[in-house]
């Protein structure tokens, strides 16, 4: 099922020469002997943020080597950098050993090293590589081609970490120092972190298997022709100015066709630690490794030890790219495997667990989140998405995937919707879905409820897609996510009209999940003048957006598109900052609007409209009654017109009221309650500040108070006392008063459900809820069977109740033994009875009891006694050896003695059975 890839080494000739290390130092930047001296910094990244994956141990210096290649990529030079202090002096221990101490100085954003060195002065091109950690037992080099110097020669292995950066100069001087200035070395160690998320499972440790046991200093991928110089190739997009982002530098046979794919060193082995389940590490630090391509044969992974309800077990974990594959483990680079979940079992060694891959229902890193390719023993599967987000109710919504036993593809089943959410599925439990296609996808389709109706900002439904059978069945589960929009904040929306800059920042809120990422936020900005063209001369000053046009009322409008990625959010760069510049003066403030893409975020209009996003909940019947404006502002301290009608403004916690003017305190998200004037009709608002445009809505009366019907719980068994449950999820902003009449049956409250509860014993209860939500109640039978009763719910000024039937068992069966026969002197044993309808004549085995042998069991169908009269019967059948008679009780409610005695088998008790002939 794997594939191979292996990068192969080119050798070449190979010379000596000596290392220059101590020497005498001319002044900084003088220029003696041929000799240029530099006093420059470097350093190394530390922080681990998750936007650049740079590493975030700490590292420890012994050297940094300075090699310059000329011609040919010959190494010319190969110098040792001296360690500065704060002093500027050699930074030397007591014993006169070179100490390499970072520091931190104003204007850099990591530690640096301040160091020297000198290098001869030329004028032809150079190609220089910084090198820091260089073992000591590949000193002095051997002088030759690059190749053979740091291809072959000179190498990190075992716990040596090694870092790296590059240079290409038109001539070593005194005016290099600026190239040389705060460069940002490259780690040949890639790391990998293992997270037990939210999965239940705690990490009792975990090891790195099959990596690389060297790695290069240099990131090679071939030899190209450069200026007539044949030289070695090297990936140098880390940059020497700040850190890259991980998917600039990961290579993509689409997207990025020139990135980076990993390299090994010539004669590599993957190493396997062979520990057994008694010896296994305990450690959850950090695990370092040297890079390694891609590879679906001798991948790297991870064993880790999970523990989880008391038992621990042992997993192989494979580290997969965004499609599903084996992932590259790139230098400098840190790599998170998050556990979601897992669904097959572990394993009692690490020996059985390497060869059993689990089924890749976790994630790797906050770029790689979305994994929609996973392969199991040869078997693949794609899921379109494995998480989707919604803000608003959809019907209809596609849903794509394939599996493929390794030959072809074949369906699998898709399992019920499960969970919070209120998602209707539009497959059948275990159904494959639609298809194939004719590229072996599978499709299915839900509908998404509106998120504005959850009772929590948010709500998670699942389902399953698993397909094959045996070590190939691959298991995938969909989270569907029922998000209400969010709201972005401004924290900065300035003007200088004297240099003509606009300024805009505003915050991202917290609970954002991995899978809306990329955020495509869009801006649209217009100076607000006479004619169209005039509208749109600001145009934006940060890298990273990009022109969109859109036809709108006929005119073409400009947008500006800016990808924001999770890598940057989950380091908590919350903020997104733009400048725009009009490249005129501006008479008036511009207007700005932001969107986004997906539309998962409330829009933002800052200037053309001063206030967006008008919503109200509706009203309830009747005068007095409250609901809870809202709308988005985008002034504070500005007094606004409410213009209300049928409505009064009763009270604010975001700004202040007099009369039917409302004073926001501070821009954002206004909230208002408000009450009702009448008892039916519904209210308008109208918002008006001068100078923009005005803002209205109609706030409507609600024409429910439940979502839904009433629901039952289990069904009602037959007998008086009998009990069972209702419920239903309330929904209006008033807690109303609500009537609720009951027939053959009693209520209680749930424990659970708040409010006051009062029984009125005429068959009606009042009931006032404490909040929104579910509510629960108890029903309790007053009659044996037959009617299973009612449950009805009325609101005052309310026309349309809510009424349940409770649904009542049909029959109950008396198990043989619970019956006996008395006063049958005038019979001859045996005695059967049975029920059914007057018209019925075939009479089977099954429906008797044999009162003689005491064998077999009655099931006595209520569903015959629902209507009064003589056509439902309960027939009693005495059988002679030839012949028989057969007499009978009709409607329950006429029923004799002997049907009484039925009945108390529903309790339990033992029941004699007396009759004699009519």
């Amino acid at each position: 099922m794997n594939n191979t890839l292996i990068l192969l080494s080119v050798t070449a000739l190979a010379l000596t020469a000596c290392v220059r290390e101590d020497m005498a130092y001319p002044t900084p930047g003088e220029e003696t002997d041929g000799l240029v001296t530099f006093d420059v910094s470097f350093s190394i990244p530390t922080n681990g943020n998750p936007a650049t994956k740079a590493m975030g141990v700490n590292p420890t210096i012994s050297n940094i080597y300075i090699a310059v290649f000329g011609k040919n990529s010959y190494l010319n030079e190969f110098v040792k950098a001296i360690p500065l202090n704060s002093s500027g002096d050699p930074n030397v221990d007591s014993d006169g050993n070179y100490v390499y101490t970072p520091y931190t100085l104003s204007g850099y954003d990591h530690p640096t090293y301040q160091l020297r060195f000198s290098l001869k002065g030329t004028t032809g091109k150079r190609y220089v590589h910084i090198l820091a950690n260089v073992p000591d037992h590949f000193l002095p080099p051997d002088f030759g081609y690059m190749d053979e110097v740091l291809r072959q020669n000179i190498y990190c292995s075992g716990n040596e970490d090694g870092y790296w950066q590059y240079l290409e100069l038109n001539g070593i001087s005194s005016s290099s120092a600026s190239s040389f200035n705060n460069l940002k070395l490259v780690r040949n160690f890639a790391q990998v972190v293992l997270d037990e998320g939210s999965s239940g499972y705690t990490v009792e440790g975990y090891e790195i298997y099959n990596a690389p046991d060297r790695g290069s200093f240099v990131p090679f991928v071939g030899q190209a022709l450069v200026d007539e110089d044949l030289i070695d190739n090297y990936f140098t997009g880390w940059g020497t100015s700040s850190p890259a982002a991980y998917a600039s530098v990961l290579f993509d046979e689409t997207s990025n066709p020139y990135g980076y794919k990993g390299y090994l060193m010539p004669g590599f082995t993957l190493y396997n630690p062979g520990y057994t389940d008694t010896d296994f590490p305990t450690s959850n630090t950090p695990k370092f490794c040297y890079e390694h391509p891609a590879d679906e044969a001798n991948p790297v992974y991870l064993i880790a030890k999970l523990e989880k309800g008391g038992e621990s077990k042992f997993y192989r974990l494979d580290i997969l790219d965004a499609k599903g594959k084996k992932s590259a483990l790139l230098r400098n680079y840190i790599y998170t495997v998050t556990i979601d979940s897992i669904e097959t079992d572990g394993y009692s060694t690490p020996a059985e667990a390497e060869a059993n891959p689990s089924d890749y229902n976790y994630t790797l890193s906050a770029e790689t989140q979305d994994i929609h390719s996973i392969s199991n023993y040869g078997a693949t599967m794609e899921t379109e998405y494995v998480e989707k987000v919604f803000t608003k109710a959809q019907n209809g919504v596609g849903f794509k995937y394939r599996y493929n036993d390794g030959s072809s593809y074949i369906g699998g089943s898709i399992s019920a919707v499960s969970g919070e959410g209120e998602v209707t599925a539009l497959w059948s439990e275990d159904d494959a879905g639609t298809g194939p296609d004719a590229n072996g996808w599978y499709s299915v389709s839900y509908n998404v409820a509106d998120p504005a109706l959850n009772g929590s900002p948010e709500q998670v439904s699942t389902f399953s897609v698993t397909a094959g059978e045996g070590k190939k069945m691959i298991r995938r589960v969909v989270e569907i996510v029922s998000m209400k929009p969010k709201e972005l904040a401004v924290s900065q929306w300035t003007w200088d009209s004297t240099n003509k800059w606009q300024i805009l920042a505003f915050t991202v809120p917290e609970g954002l999940r991995p899978s809306m990422f990329p955020i495509h936020f869009k801006f649209r900005i217009k100076e607000g003048g006479t004619t169209f063209e005039d509208m749109q001369v600001w145009s934006p000053q940060d890298g990273g957006l990009v022109p969109q046009c859109e036809e709108v009322s006929g005119n073409t409008i400009i947008y500006f598109l800016k990808d924001y990625y999770y890598s940057d959010y989950a380091n908590n760069n919350k903020t997104v900052t733009i400048h725009f510049k009009s490249p005129e003066s501006a008479a008036t403030q511009p207007e700005v609007l932001i969107t986004d893409t997906d539309e998962y975020f409330l829009p933002l209009n800052l200037g053309e409209d001063f206030a967006t996003s008008l919503s109200a909940h509706p009203i309830a019947w009747g005068a007095g009654r409250t609901t809870t404006f809202q709308f988005v502002s985008s002034v504070a301290g500005v007094p606004i017109d409410l213009g209300l009608t049928g409505l009064t403004a009763v009270s604010s916690t975001t700004g202040t009221l007099s009369g039917s003017t409302y004073t926001p305190t501070q821009a954002g998200t206004q909230s208002i309650v408000l009450s009702a004037n009448t008892e039916k009709s519904e209210g308008t608002v109208t918002l008006s500040y001068t100078g923009y445009a005005d803002a209205s809505i109609t706030v409507h009366r609600y024409d429910k108070y439940v979502t839904g019907n009433l629901t039952q719980g289990e069904i009602l068994p037959l007998g008086t006392g009998k009990t069972t449950s209702f419920s239903f999820n309330y929904t209006a902003y008033d807690m109303l008063p609500i009537t609720i009449t009951a027939s053959d049956v009693t209520l209680a409250k749930s424990s659970d459900t708040d409010g006051t509860f009062v029984d009125n014993h005429d068959g009606t209860y009042s009931y006032t809820p404490a909040s929104n939500g579910e509510k629960k109640f108890t029903i309790t039978s007053t009659t044996k069977f037959g009617s299973a009763g009612t449950i009805s719910l009325q609101v005052p000024y309310m026309t349309n109740p809510a009424t349940l039937s409770v649904q009542r068992a049909t029959s109950f069966t008396i198990p043989k033994g619970m019956l006996t026969l008395t006063g049958t002197t005038n019979f001859k044993t045996p005695v059967y009875w049975y029920t059914a309808l007057v018209t019925d004549t075939a009479i089977s085995s099954s429906q008797y009891f044999n009162s003689s042998t005491n064998t077999g069991a009655i099931t006595i169908d209520i569903s015959y006694f629902n209507t009064v009269g003589d056509d439902a019967t309960v027939y009693f059948h005495y059988r002679y050896t030839t012949g028989g008679l057969i007499f009978k009780t009709t409607h329950y409610m006429d029923a004799t003695s002997t049907l009484s005695a039925l009945l108390a088998t529903t309790t339990g008790s033992t029941a004699t059975l007396a009759f004699s002939a009519r």
